[in-house]
């Protein structure tokens, strides 16, 4: 194996790349890379967050301490910027110009190097221990595995790693630590493609190279010189630092890694076990409540407008994880008795905690995180009624060691396929199966009670929010004063129970009385009567066969319009549904989702529709026609599901 300069010879710094005949070469599209290449920012910022979690420094007190900032700097201070420039760029295009893939990445990333300056984001921790030994070889050199001091960490898969790279245009990573018997240290590490070695007879690159002094049998030295970036640590105080070079440019790049530690950490955050800064932002325990009222007025602020930051739903479950750890009525429960004699991972009750809250804005779900904090996921199908949220923490160390073994590579979910033993696959299986019965056994025990007087009118819980009829606020009387005594009791028999006819005629009313009609002369009824034949369409002009779909393509989500639909038949699957734009419209595509009632979202097949200026577009979607503003549009839909079920729409431009 030889380098593009001998770094035996010559103990400078200098990007040395490894090369070889025979090597598999490495192209653009590198799964490590490619895994975090959606949402970068994202990514970073939860991968580079659960390794100083990981790294924490047991001896001192305090949470651990993350900070993110960017600055600009020159381009020429890049190290060894020229030799890039100069003989790898034009090497890798020859390499790879039958690529276009490829040779849009070196177009970026030659651009960048003729830029003045170039951005580089900084993430540095504290209060924890460095890169030791192991550990700097682990993160620097090793693909696919990744060496921790705890067994019980929040990651190990040697995934995450990757992650900075795709936040850079460069690909490139320049990393600083500081650790208690290593000392001081620096190294550049660039993921680039493979390309041919200059001078030699069939020598290609394997593709990452490492800004390094010198290399020692087969290891790579640290920098002997220092970096030329701006950081505050100094020679004694352990912790690393990671430099993004070539950050890719993103505007809303402080609410976006907000966000991401919201999402990611918060059960972090408010434990006390972290604390991040952003610019001069501080994010804490104390500060969490005026941080989530800033993205809800940024939420506001930026209703119904296009290319504009908006927040996501992971950042909308993790606010509602914050209300059950902060909610006054919230409820802790530990793990069962038979739990803890069953299984030898769990060693006390207290080896976890659920802690649950009923919440009016909620999807039932139950989020699932580790010792670090850190969320894997959320579990839904808890409960198809009671309005709850709630946390789940595994702190014991056996009982995290045991999560992490089943945790996938993006640490995410757990799976038991992971486990190759036979007899511990069908314990976890158990396991798995008893963690989902205590959520359900927890919820109905604590809140069965508080939810058994009334339940939730399918549909009605958004659509009686949306406008108050004119006439109301002129008499002084509010809707929710109107519809005070409309209570559904619980039946007794577990088996579905036909809804009454009269119902029918009471949702009308309420649609009515929520969207209205603005000159007072729309008739109630007028929608189509429910006979046995209602699955059928009634008029051609309402519904096209699936042979004749429009050949329009679909644009971007339409968030202002609003589209409620109210269940009328559960054994036949048939929903009321009202449409009311604030814009007149040419036409919008209606997309049915399965929604809020298990915490799913997912699309469902329409079975048949009757809605005016309507025709089919998709399997789970209509395009209607001739929209007018303001006007209310009502038609009911048939979905084929057996099941009680939330069905709600998304509305989209139709180009």
């Amino acid at each position: 194996m030889d380098f593009f300069k001998s770094a035996i010879k010559k103990e400078t710094d200098s990007w040395l790349f490894p090369s070889g005949k025979g090597l598999t070469l490495n192209g653009i599209n590198a799964a490590g890379i490619d895994t975090f290449s959606d949402v970068p920012i994202n990514s970073i910022t939860r991968e580079g967050i659960q390794n100083s979690l990981d790294a924490r420094d047991s001896t001192i007190a305090g949470p651990v301490l993350v900070e993110f900032s960017i600055q600009e700097f020159p381009t020429k201070v890049i190290p060894g910027v020229e030799g890039l420039r100069n003989d790898i760029l034009p090497a890798m295009k020859e390499k790879w110009e039958g690529s276009e893939t490829a040779q849009d990445f070196l177009a970026t990333y030659g651009d960048v190097l003729k830029n003045d300056t170039v951005p580089v984001l900084q993430m540095s921790d504290y209060n924890t221990k460095g890169l030791a030994e192991k550990n700097w070889q682990s993160l620097i050199f090793v693909a696919g595995d990744s060496v921790k001091d705890d067994e019980a960490s929040a990651g190990s898969k040697g995934i995450g790693k990757f992650a900075p790279f795709a936040a850079s245009n460069l690909r490139m990573v320049f990393y600083h630590t500081v650790s208690a018997l290593e000392g001081e240290r620096s190294i550049g590490v660039s993921q680039l493609v493979s390309f041919d070695k200059a001078g030699s007879h069939g020598e290609v690159t394997q593709g990452p190279g490492y800004y390094s002094a010198k290399i020692t049998g087969s290891q790579y030295q640290p920098m002997s010189e220092s970096l030329p970036f701006n950081y505050r640590r100094n020679a004694t105080e352990k912790g690393t630092d990671l430099f993004v070079v070539g950050f890719k440019h993103d505007p809303n790049w402080q609410d976006r890694i907000k966000m991401s530690v919201l999402s990611n950490f918060l059960v972090s955050i408010w434990a006390g076990e972290l604390e991040v800064h952003v610019d001069s932002e501080i994010i804490n325990k104390d500060s969490l409540p005026n941080l989530f009222e800033h993205f809800e007025k940024l939420e506001a602020q930026n209703s119904g407008k296009q290319d504009v930051f908006r927040v996501n739903d992971e950042y909308k479950d993790a606010f509602r994880a914050f209300k059950v750890l902060n909610n006054s009525n919230m409820v802790s429960v530990s793990l069962p008795e038979d739990m803890v004699e069953k299984y030898e991972f769990i060693e006390s009750g207290d080896d976890a905690q659920l802690y649950l809250a009923l919440l009016d804005d909620t999807n039932r779900k139950v989020l699932q995180t580790r010792k670090s904090g850190m969320k894997i996921n959320y579990k839904n199908h808890i409960s198809g009624s009671i309005n709850f949220f709630g946390v789940f923490q595994a702190t014991g160390q056996k009982l995290n060691k045991f999560l992490k073994d089943i945790e996938n590579a993006n640490h995410d979910d757990w799976y038991v396929d992971r486990i190759v033993d036979k007899k511990k696959k069908r314990e976890a299986t158990q396991f798995l199966k008893e963690l989902s019965k205590f959520y359900k056994e927890s919820v109905t025990q604590n809140f069965a009670n508080a939810e058994s007087e009334s339940m939730d009118v399918f549909g009605l819980n958004g659509i009686l929010t949306v406008h108050q009829d004119s006439e109301n606020e002129e008499n002084g009387t509010s809707l929710d004063k109107k519809i005070s005594e409309l209570i559904i009791k619980k039946a007794k028999n577990s088996r579905k129970v036909a809804q009454p006819k009269p119902k029918a005629k009471k949702d009308n009313e309420i649609i009515d009385v929520v969207f209205g009609d603005p000159d007072g002369e729309e008739e109630v009824d007028a929608l189509p009567t429910r006979d046995s034949d209602r699955r059928e369409p009634k008029d051609d002009t309402l519904t096209s066969p699936k042979t004749e779909r429009p050949t329009a393509r679909r644009g971007a989500e339409i968030t202002e319009a609003n589209v409620r639909l109210i269940e009328m038949d559960v054994e036949n699957g048939e929903y009321q549904i009202a449409i009311k734009s604030p814009r007149a419209r040419a036409k919008m595509e209606i997309e049915f989702r399965i929604t809020g009632e298990n915490g799913t979202d997912e699309i469902v097949n329409i079975k048949s529709f009757e809605i005016p200026n309507a025709e089919e577009f998709s399997n789970s979607s209509v395009m209607v026609s001739n929209v007018k503003k303001n006007e209310v549009i009502r038609g009911t839909v048939h979905i084929d599901l057996g099941t009680r079920a939330r069905l709600g729409g998304k509305t989209y431009e139709i180009k």
